[in-house]
């Protein structure tokens, strides 16, 4: 019963006050609301947006660094393929050169030529003189080696596209006098 007495008691005002200031006491009582409360939940909002804008700036500047990164590999990228691709022409052209070379000089062999006669081509000498013309060329030199082991030297584009339409051509006619 002793409680139930205490327990209607008013709080008093002082007490009362005390709490409110302190940002006790559920909020307005009497009509006012602890100032100290609704400060201190705008300063760490502040606060929080200030850190996410500055997280957001440095995720911003990494981005923009990564996409630098990944354009300069693409561009280091491009020009190694081409590389690649330029020393793959040269040693496929010296292919072609070598076995053009084995061809004739089975040719000579068969043909039972004991007189030792060289046919165009099949002269090792003159055969390791291309090579090397091709192990020591530039890209900007445009070598190319046919089909037929032959070497074109300082074509253009254009003559380039001109001998791909002969040798197809050829083709064609060769085809027409076979059938």
């Amino acid at each position: 019963s002793r409680s139930t007495v205490a327990s209607k008691r008013p709080v008093p005002s002082v007490l009362r006050e005390n709490n409110l200031r302190h940002g006790y006491g559920g909020g307005s009582v009497g009509g006012k609301i602890p100032m100290k409360k609704t400060n201190s939940v705008s300063s760490m909002a502040s606060k929080q947006i200030d850190k996410l804008e500055q997280e957001n700036k440095e995720l911003r500047n990494k981005n923009s660094q990564m996409k630098r990164k990944t354009t300069e590999s693409e561009l280091v990228l491009e020009n190694i393929e081409k590389e690649r691709d330029f020393y793959f022409d040269k040693l496929r052209g010296i292919e072609v050169m070598l076995q053009v070379h084995e061809e004739k000089k089975e040719q000579i062999g068969s043909a039972g030529d004991d007189s030792g006669s060289m046919e165009e081509g099949s002269d090792p000498e003159a055969l390791i003189q291309r090579i090397f013309k091709v192990l020591y060329a530039k890209i900007g030199d445009n070598i190319v080696v046919t089909d037929d082991g032959e070497l074109l030297a300082n074509m253009e584009a254009d003559e380039e596209d001109l001998l791909n339409d002969s040798a197809i051509s050829m083709m064609e006619d060769n085809l027409m006098i076979d059938t």
